[in-house]
């Protein structure tokens, strides 16, 4: 979004994740800004996102996906390998 890109959320984003036992977050390089965090992993593009998500993935795990648009198709895709097909 428009807001993210121009980080308006910067100050209040890493303090939403902190929670969270790892932050896989989408941060594209043309952003002017960054996250920081001992749980955050920063991705540039989504495959690699994808990679890291399905590495970190064991029984138990639950996994948020968080975007307003479709991250290319992520989280269908993520959804056919949780349920091995």
């Amino acid at each position: 979004s428009n807001t993210m890109r121009m980080g308006v959320h910067e100050a209040s984003l890493a303090g939403s994740l902190k929670e969270a036992d790892e932050a896989l977050v989408l941060m594209p390089a043309d952003f002017d800004w960054s996250l920081t965090g001992d749980n955050i992993q920063l991705f540039d593009n989504v495959p690699a996102l994808e990679a890291a998500a399905q590495s970190a993935a064991a029984d138990g795990t639950q996994l948020i996906v968080m975007s307003n648009g479709s991250f290319d198709g992520l989280t269908g895709r993520l959804a056919q390998w949780l349920n091995g097909s």
